[in-house]
């Protein structure tokens, strides 16, 4: 089910369950798009599978930082920090 969601790509994202989202945002194969799309998704899961995917870019990871769930915001901070620190450290 996953290749089918990765190739399906944005059209999937609006018919599928909040499971099969949270798959695709912890997808290592899940395309910058697709992540950007979840991390507004209305489930609290889904943006948090977002925020742990080590290829979320960094753009998302900030904007996620001001997340409505307390969750999403420390997993965004903690993610961009380790990103930052691997790309400037």
């Amino acid at each position: 089910m996953k290749l089918r969601l990765i190739d399906l790509g944005l059209e999937a994202l609006n018919e599928d369950s909040a499971n099969q989202k949270e798959e695709l945002a912890a997808s290592e194969n899940a395309s910058a798009t697709i992540l950007k799309q979840l991390a507004f998704d209305s489930s609290e899961s889904v943006r948090l599978k977002v925020a742990e995917n080590p290829h979320t870019p960094i753009s998302v990871l900030d904007s996620l930082c001001y997340d409505s769930s307390r969750s999403v915001r420390i997993t965004s901070k903690v993610r961009l920090l380790q990103r930052l620190a691997q790309r400037y450290g």
